[in-house]
């Protein structure tokens, strides 16, 4: 999966979802930045 910012700044991917589940996005810690989890978002596949 790639992943990249967009415009506006809020991260965006494109993936093909096979089966049901939930996925999120989570950043790493840096020096500088503490480290995050967004909240998970549910994918229904039909």
């Amino acid at each position: 999966m790639g992943a990249e910012s967009g415009c506006t700044g809020s991260p965006k991917t494109t993936v093909k979802a096979t089966a049901d589940g939930y996925g999120r996005w989570t950043f790493g810690e840096t020096s500088t930045t503490g480290g995050a989890t967004a909240a998970g978002d549910h994918v229904d596949v039909k």
